[in-house]
């Protein structure tokens, strides 16, 4: 720091401050200039000694060397700087509030698109599917069903909601409804810290941090185990199941709401709350309590001044508007096809797994070029391919072809039925213990096979009439803790393309069964194409290598050769 002193008065000075007096010839603002400049602050910063508190000599201060024009144009420079010092306060200024936009353009436009949503903007309301009110005394006659059988206790009702209270307007068919008027379950743990206990010997207990970003709850990771006592001690009053909604209540991560989506046993700390929903969309309720309106009633009603601690009484008041039932799913639909992506992959790559499980099925017929894409993004990740011929039942043709046109490949290849449960236990051994990912095209039967294996009861699609494509169940890749078992379902797609950066050499050695053979090759390097002598080429031709695959692989590398060699077009 350098600047001019302005005082009359007498004063001291710290050992830490140099004082320069000035010759009458010399004038201080244009030295006060030159000091701050960078040149010399990156001449200063490199002179400093010692690590802890950096520090100059006076010796190094008198031998620096500065460039000295005469005393008037010293004067013109200093007023030049000052003139246009303000418009680079101003620039400053605008580049921060810019820098600010852009920092929270991507969750402001979020916070929009979710306002959108919740006040019936988003879709189009369509009679014929019901109203709010038609649904809400459906759940009100489960709720009611429940309480008579003794599996959830009467609570005291809340208010209603006045009509001076509505936040905002919403269509004519929807209801206003407070929370625990749609469920059957709002409650947390008993507020006691059990110890933690060594995984192999304890049952998951997860905390809002646990509620990550990506829209995913977190089972793997740094995450606490409790013993098998203090889970049956604190679960007395709730026990998270497939469909609830983990809320964070307290501390900095409040106001995330994640759905469970895997039957893995678990409680989670009293800084998060169950919500359990009737006759709702699960994801349209997710979607909602992450929205403005919630988040703002949310900020009103901390109880805490130093954390932030939302009470279970003012999660049971808020605020939903309720569409019906089909406009729920289609507003989610919407929602999923325009928000950003956060699930826990790049659409379609995946991180830190093990097997790669490709589902195919003869219905829809499998595009095996769009197999091998995958196979290759498997063995450049380091994971291990494998493919599942589902609904065998209909024919074990496809299974046998795609055995010959992988034959010499270490590729391991399932026979499955998920309707008749053929070939589910050899599948699920071969998945025990690793983290695998499911991926194919829509309709092949992926939710099917998770059913199968896992008992999941998820919601299954199949073929459009109209279009003889698949529809897609999954929306987003998901983590499913089951049995010793980590499953990734992905949603299905018909498009991959290969990376651009790929050189067809590194693209050759992506096929294990033909760098084996290398060696043998003619020439070197070959990439097993129209070279003479090609020792994969007369594997192919004598039958120890599938024909078919390598007719793709050819496609692919004149591919990888194109966008290789325009890379620089």
């Amino acid at each position: 720091m350098v600047t001019v002193n302005n005082l009359i008065e007498p004063f001291s000075m710290l050992s830490s401050v140099a004082l320069l007096k000035m010759p009458s010839l010399m004038s201080a603002w244009y030295l006060v200039y030159v000091l701050r400049s960078d040149l010399l602050y990156k001449a200063v910063r490199a002179q400093m000694k010692g690590t802890g508190i950096t520090r100059i000599t006076l010796k190094q201060i008198e031998l620096m060397t500065i460039p000295l024009p005469p005393l008037a144009e010293q004067k013109r420079i200093v007023a030049q700087i000052e003139e246009l010092l303000p418009y680079l306060d101003r620039y400053e200024k605008a580049w921060n509030r810019l820098e600010e936009f852009n920092r929270r353009f991507p969750a402001d436009m979020q916070k929009s698109i979710l306002q959108m949503a919740i006040q019936g903007k988003l879709v189009e309301q369509r009679p014929e599917e019901g109203t709010g009110e038609e649904l809400y005394q459906q759940i009100q006659v489960e709720k009611q069903a429940l309480i008579k059988a003794g599996k959830i206790k009467k609570e005291k009702p809340l208010p209603e909601i006045a009509e001076d209270e509505v936040p905002f307007e919403i269509p004519e068919g929807w209801k206003w409804c407070r929370l625990l008027g749609l469920c059957s379950l709002i409650g947390d743990i008993d507020h006691n810290m059990p110890k933690s206990v060594d995984k192999n010997h304890g049952v998951l207990f997860l905390s809002a941090k646990d509620l990550l970003d990506d829209g995913s709850i977190n089972y793997i990771d740094n995450v606490k185990y409790i013993s098998n006592e203090d889970y049956d001690r604190l679960s007395r009053k709730v026990k998270p199941q497939l469909g609830d909604i983990v809320y964070s209540r307290i501390g900095a991560c409040l106001g995330k709401a994640r759905t469970v989506k895997s039957e893995v046993k678990f409680l989670v700390s009293y800084s998060c709350c169950i919500i359990r929903s009737i006759q709702i969309d699960v994801d349209y309720l997710r979607y909602y309590l992450e929205s403005p309106i919630i988040l703002a009633h949310s900020v009103k009603a901390r109880q805490s001044i130093g954390v932030p601690d939302l009470g279970m009484g003012e999660i049971k008041k808020y605020f939903i508007a309720l569409p019906p039932l089909a406009e729920q799913k289609r507003i989610v639909a919407r929602l999923e096809e325009i928000l950003p992506r956060r699930s826990m992959m790049e659409r379609p790559s995946v991180a830190n797994v093990d097997m790669l499980m490709l589902v195919v099925a003869s219905v829809p017929q499998p595009d095996m070029l769009l197999c091998d894409k995958l196979i290759l993004r498997a063995e450049k990740g380091g994971m291990i391919p494998a493919i599942c011929v589902n609904k065998i039942d209909l024919g074990d043709e496809l299974a046998e072809q795609i055995r010959r046109e992988y034959v010499g490949t270490q590729l391991r290849v399932f026979s499955v039925s998920a309707r008749e449960g053929t070939g589910v236990s050899q599948l699920r051994d071969a998945m025990r213990g690793k983290v695998t990912c499911l991926a194919g095209q829509s309709a092949v039967g992926k939710s099917s096979l998770l059913n199968a294996l896992f008992g999941l009861g998820l919601e299954t699609g199949g073929l459009s009439r109209k279009t003889e494509r698949g529809r897609h169940t999954t929306r987003r890749a998901e983590m499913m803790v089951v049995d010793g078992m980590f499953v990734l379902d992905t949603p299905g797609f018909s498009l991959l393309e290969l990376e651009n950066g790929l050189s067809p050499e590194d693209f050759a050695q992506l096929y294990p069964e033909y760098n084996a053979l290398a060696g043998s090759c003619r020439f070197q390097p070959c990439l097993h194409d129209r070279e003479p002598g090609c020792a994969v080429h007369a594997a192919v031709d004598a039958g120890e290598l599938g024909a078919a695959r390598w007719t793709r692989y050819r496609e692919l590398l004149t591919q990888v050769r194109e966008n290789w060699k325009g890379r620089y077009e």
